[in-house]
């Protein structure tokens, strides 16, 4: 089936090589404290709870009541040349922006000396001011503990590991659904790059310059592929016989690029490249990926997963053919699979700490899904055609630590 833990599936960026989370220390490039930790974290712990609150608490106030009172304070300043007196009841007199309202017309009870009525007009703060509250907020010093210096976790090495569940398929093509347990490791020990991948993990040995724009990974990957090797519902493929599940293994590459759209951004690029190890005729697979990954505030990070994946001739026949055999035992033609693209894939995710801080550790929620669209022989064969369906959803949730 396609990624036996979502919170790997789903969280993953395989370009990205693991490091502090976007936003950590501010503007780390700009010299700022922790400028030597300026690598990202991958999204490996997005799968988190979406909450509309914006932004964590701070000393002396939250960030919504600051943001609410700026705005209020630079929109009158802003505004002053707009306000007319009003003691005229003419259209001509009111603010054409602010709609009639019970104060655009005369006082009849106050008499002729009645006070002048103010009409303000009123808009929203630009979108550039919201992102600027935004970095505000996230660049906003940690609050300081009663001993020592602010702790950020992802100082150095660090550890990540969820645990949730997830709804997907029963294999790949099926329509059937299954709900299973599902668990994912990540993080940076002894300065290597640790990144979850669908039931496996990749490592990263190349080190990111402090204060780069732009970093490289490479390391080697191995993920463990179960396809239609547990309890298959479908009578029908059931009859065909399990595969074996396979080990698949190689080497990922990637690029990583900060700052794309705002100061704490990052877009990633990579690619595995695996293959069967364990000599069971899964053959190779090439997966590409492009993911993008913001923080919202300090406690709430959203990002996007574009992935694909291409076999061989081997991978598609073990995986997608229909021997004669099989066919005289399930009743579905005869079908020669063909190496080329197998499916293609899209997913949303965000996580949010459950302290409103995400740089202190602790626990995090998330909650992640990802549509896949099954192509070439994987969509043509009979099992997913005749039996199942080329369009797959997964969602699911889990629940994380770092430490």
């Amino acid at each position: 089936m396609p990624g036996l833990s979502i919170l790997a599936a789903v969280l993953a960026q395989p370009g990205a090589a693991p490091g502090a989370p976007p936003f950590a220390n501010g503007d780390a490039a700009d010299g700022g404290e922790g400028a030597g930790n300026a690598e990202f974290l991958p999204p490996a712990l997005t799968l988190a709870s979406v909450t509309p609150s914006f932004g964590a608490a701070k000393p002396g106030g939250n960030w919504r009541a600051a943001t609410h009172a700026a705005p209020q304070a630079s929109a009158a300043a802003s505004l002053a040349p707009m306000l007319q007196v009003a003691d005229d009841p003419q259209p001509s007199q009111v603010s054409q922006t602010s709609p009639p309202s019970v104060a655009d017309q005369p006082n009849q009870s106050a008499g002729p000396h009645a006070p002048p009525v103010l009409a303000v007009a009123t808009s929203p703060p630009p979108l550039a001011s919201l992102s600027a509250m935004r970095d505000a907020s996230i660049d906003d010093p940690l609050p300081a503990p009663a001993f020592g210096r602010a702790k950020n976790v992802f100082e150095g090495d660090f550890f990540i590991l969820a645990a949730g569940a997830m709804v997907g398929p029963n294999f790949e093509g099926s329509k059937q659904t299954v709900a299973i347990p599902a668990a994912a490791v990540a993080g940076r020990l002894f300065g290597i790059g640790i990144s979850p991948r669908a039931a496996g993990i990749a490592l990263n040995f190349v080190p990111s310059k402090p204060g780069a724009k732009v970093s490289f990974s490479l390391g080697p990957v191995i993920r463990y592929r179960s396809n239609r090797s547990g309890t298959i519902k479908d009578p029908v493929v059931a009859s065909l016989g399990k595969l074996r599940g396979v080990l698949e293994s190689g080497f990922n590459l990637g690029l990583t690029v900060r700052k794309v759209f705002n100061r704490h951004d990052q877009l990633s690029a990579g690619v595995d490249l695996r293959w069967d190890i364990l000599g069971r005729g899964g053959g190779g697979v090439v997966a590409p990926s492009v993911s993008y990954l913001t923080p919202l505030s300090r406690a709430q990070v959203v990002g996007l997963l574009v992935s694909a994946e291409v076999g061989n001739k081997r991978f598609a026949d073990y995986n997608y053919s229909v021997s004669p055999a099989g066919s005289a035992a399930s009743g579905l033609p005869v079908y020669s699979a063909r190496s080329g693209l197998k499916s293609v894939s899209a997913g949303i995710f965000t996580a949010r700490d459950l302290d409103g801080n995400l740089l202190n550790g602790g626990f995090a929620v998330a909650v992640g899904a990802i549509y896949s669209r099954l192509k070439g022989s994987a969509a043509e064969s009979p099992i997913t055609q005749l039996r199942g369906k080329r369009s797959q959803w997964m969602v699911g949730g889990g629940l994380a630590y770092v430490i």
